[in-house]
């Protein structure tokens, strides 16, 4: 019996390494299929909020209670707070088992930079937003960009993210969305900078590139 406790337990790290670097991974795996999608184009100078005008069918941290909700999710992501997290969602029994949170903490240790790029969702109090920041990874110099996509909804007098199953009718609206000329944009943004940072700092590439399926 006592010599089949380490295959067990080095079985138990090859686990674990595989749950981590499959968080990452699907962090990073939505840039890189809407950057192949998505057209390329001249843009503005990326500025405090990527430097996009009000010229886009967007708003830009219109509402403040938006705003604050996606920066202290992002916060109790970082922290694993999962109190935090089940206060911000409409489904809070996603964050009953913290482990896939915890080993997501472990690699992305910040949030920062945080903008809210927000559309009208299909009912009158519910919202398509766009988050943008800035991603501090554990052993890498550069802070890449992460995009993200959110349902948020009201219910009673706050507004909570929805992590439940979405309905047919809500997916096709965002992928309508997702297509339009000012979101596509956003995405472009986003992938330009990663490609900056692969180029330009190698931690990030060594990080990348263990991510990367082979």
């Amino acid at each position: 019996m006592a010599s089949n406790y380490p295959r067990r337990r080095n079985r138990k790290k090859e686990i674990k390494l595989k749950v981590i670097l499959g968080v990452i991974w699907f962090l990073f795996i939505s840039i890189i299929v809407f950057g192949g999608i998505f057209i390329f184009k001249n843009k503005d100078e990326i500025g405090k909020d990527l430097g996009l005008s009000s010229r886009f069918a967007y708003e830009t941290n219109a509402n403040m209670e938006v705003n604050a909700l996606v920066r202290d999710y992002y916060t109790a992501l970082a922290a694993c707070d999962q109190a935090t997290l089940q206060a911000s969602v409409t489904n809070p029994s996603d964050f009953d088992d913290m482990t896939i949170y915890q080993n997501k903490s472990d690699i992305i240790k910040a949030y920062s930079n945080i903008n809210c790029y927000t559309l009208q969702g299909l009912g009158e109090d519910d919202i398509i937003c766009y988050s943008v920041s800035n991603i501090s990874i554990n052993g890498v110099e550069s802070q890449p960009l992460d995009i993200m996509t959110l349902h948020i909804v009201k219910q009673g007098n706050s507004y909570l993210i929805d992590n439940g199953e979405y309905s047919d009718e809500l997916k096709g609206y965002i992928n309508t969305c997702n297509a339009s000329k000012d979101i596509q944009e956003l995405f472009t943004i986003v992938k330009e900078d990663n490609e900056k940072c692969l180029a330009e700092d190698e931690t990030f590439r060594n990080f990348y590139n263990q991510i990367s399926p082979q």
